[in-house]
């Protein structure tokens, strides 16, 4: 059995291919990877063969960069996947699927997965009948976020919650409730650059908060905030995801608000969720998402306008609800919530187990 994972983003992003590497290992079964490698550094896979792909070297930018990127990328990874003749493929995100939707139909139908973590323009004609060929024809499909499934073509999916336990295992301080200041910290490579400008806007330098953003993007916050005089925000760049644990000492609060113009934004269902789960804490989400509706069924939600300026008083907003919380009745949803992540785990466990096995039968 040789099974081989395929990636169009460096490895420190794809931290839940762990679900994947980990049944591997425990069952003996080999596996290669290809992915881009866009920061010229050598990560810890596991993989007996890995394939990167250098995503640096390119003379031409912008769009037209990204195009012939993606072609030199897909002729790479299909000469690889010809020559190997792998029993199975894991196809991680959207993108990467349809890329290459039609090689797997032709060459591996019924014998991959295709793991689904954000939503695309759906608008695009191209883009999603090539993601309906890849998850109709695939073994079976995983999404991040049920809020996804209904605006997905029709094929069956999984829900895995993205609760890293290998990030996690030896969990960070359990919270309670805290003296002042509240520390509230959004940790991940930063995507929504406006929405947290706005909140450190509303929040002017209150000093009951600190406001921390962790993770590669950063550095443009803490320009803003250095040219704008705010002192109650702090910032570090990338991190490695076993620093995780580190990084987050000290949170009181999960910032997953990131407002709802996109679809995407409003259907997403963010791995620092599930820091809050682990950790006993409540998580900052924005009015009007799927989010939201989770956290609030968990008791676990502090929420914010998906709109609002200077004069709505976030910060007042913010305190309240965080008063409020009792922690031992969160405590006791988010028991529930991780008793059901882990049916989710292995259901997916069950899945991936019975399907090599009829690959191994031919």
């Amino acid at each position: 059995m040789k099974v081989c994972i395929i990636g169009i983003q460096n490895i420190k992003h794809m931290t839940l291919i762990s679900m994947y590497t980990e049944y591997f290992k425990k069952n003996d079964v080999k596996y290669d990877i290809i992915y881009i490698d866009k920061y010229g550094v050598n990560e810890d896979t596991g993989a007996e063969n890995v394939y990167k792909f250098n995503g640096m070297d390119s003379k031409y930018k912008g769009n037209i960069g990204k195009l012939l990127k993606s072609i030199r990328f897909k002729i790479y990874t299909e000469n690889i996947l010809k020559n190997n003749s792998y029993d199975f493929i894991v196809v991680w995100r959207e993108q990467t699927a349809f890329m290459f939707s039609f090689f797997l139909k032709r060459y591996y139908k019924g014998r991959y997965s295709v793991n689904i973590r954000d939503l695309w323009d759906l608008q695009n004609k191209i883009l999603t009948y090539g993601i309906k060929i890849a998850v109709q024809n695939s073994a079976f499909n995983t999404v991040s976020s049920e809020g996804f499934i209904k605006y997905l073509p029709d094929a069956k999916y999984l829900m895995i919650h993205s609760a890293n336990k290998k990030i996690l295992m030896n969990g960070f301080e359990v919270g309670e409730k805290t003296e002042m200041p509240i520390k509230i910290t959004y940790i991940g490579t930063l995507r929504f650059y406006d929405y947290c400008v706005n909140l450190i806007k509303a929040f002017n330098n209150d000093d009951r908060f600190v406001l921390e953003f962790i993770g590669q993007g950063s550095e443009e916050i803490e320009k803003y905030c250095n040219e704008n005089n705010y002192i109650n925000v702090l910032c570090s760049g990338a991190f490695s995801p076993e620093d995780t644990n580190d990084k987050l000492k000290g949170t009181h609060v999960i910032n997953c608000a990131f407002g709802t113009k996109k679809l995407a934004e409003r259907m997403l269902t963010p791995i620092r969720f599930y820091y809050a789960v682990s950790a006993n804490i409540p998580v900052l989400t924005a009015e009007g998402t799927w989010l939201d509706e989770l956290a609030k069924k968990y008791e676990m939600a502090i929420t914010v306008p998906n709109i609002f300026d200077c004069n709505t008083r976030v910060n007042d907003i913010v305190m309240n609800e965080y008063m409020k919380k009792d922690f031992n009745r969160m405590k006791i949803q988010q028991e529930k919530l991780d008793q059901i992540i882990i049916k989710s785990y292995n259901d997916f466990y069950y899945i991936l187990d019975s399907v090599l096995n009829l690959v191994r039968k031919g």
